[in-house]
Parts: C-alpha cells; structure tokens; sequence
C-alpha cells in the first residue's frame, strides 16, 4: 500500500492505492479515514484499491469552509479525472454512501457498481441504474460477510 498526495484546491488529500486490477474506490464515513479500510482492503486480491482520506478527515488538508456532500461528491470527481479512472466500484460507508450515491447519479457512465454499507441515503437510490448493494452492520464485521448481511436493490 502507497501513501499519496493530491493537491484539489489548495488543499493537500492524502490517499492509497494498492493492487492491480477493476479499479475500487472506497470512501469513509464521518469520523473515518482511508485507515477504516484497511483490514477490508487486505482482502481483496485481483484489484486496484484506492483509499483517501477526504477534506478534514484523517491526514487531508481542514477545509476552508464548511462541507457540503456536494462539495466531497465533487472532490470524489476531480479524484477520478486526475487518477484516470474509468469504470470503478465505488464502496461508501456511511456518509461515504451518500457521496457514492451522489457521485453516481451524476457519473453513472463511469461507475459498474457501488456497495453502500450502513449508508445515510434515500432517495438517492431511485435514480441510479447499475447493480446496489446495500450492507448494514459495522463495515468491520459485514464486508468479509457480504452473503449474509445484505440486501440488493432494484429497479
């Protein structure tokens, strides 16, 4: 695993990559960090694992105004474009869902999959066309049980 750095708007965002492979990113919860997914990440083989820590949270640059999901939803995007990604797995916990969610909505063409786990969305979830997985429980526990401890939504 490999430490980085991305400079987006005169802030530095710290992140991982690791493996080869289907590009996943994984976005934390409120509170959490890229670190939150590291023993899941330890798992997974036959991928290129990507882990950031968002705009104040973890190592990442404290923003110089509040956040919005709009403006994290936004960093996501130009985290993508920078990285060259085109067709990715997004995993979002928590709040982390909700800016998958939303990135989703309005990147649908780049996204195969996203997997929400105990993820803070709604509606969200009418407008989005690809296959969802929705897993409740602590991310900890659930992602190394994903057969047992989910739900699939659609259309």
């Amino acid at each position: 695993m490999i430490n980085m750095k991305l400079s987006y708007k005169s802030m530095n965002i710290v992140y991982t990559v690791s493996g080869s492979g289907p590009d996943v990113i994984f976005i934390h919860g409120w509170a959490g960090s890229r670190l939150h997914w590291s023993q899941a990440s330890s798992q997974i083989i036959n991928r290129r694992l990507w882990a950031l820590d968002m705009i104040g949270f973890g190592d990442s640059d404290n923003p110089i105004k509040n956040m919005e999901i709009t403006d994290h939803v936004e960093l996501i995007s130009h985290f993508i474009s920078k990285q060259n990604i085109k067709n990715l797995v997004l995993v979002g916990h928590s709040m982390g869902g909700q800016v998958a969610a939303n990135y989703t909505i309005t990147h649908s063409s780049s996204v195969s999959r996203i997997i929400l786990i105990e993820a803070t969305v709604g509606e969200e979830l009418r407008k989005l066309t690809m296959p969802i997985l929705l897993i409740f429980g602590a991310p900890e526990t659930t992602i190394f049980n994903v057969r047992k401890n989910f739900k699939t939504v659609n259309k």
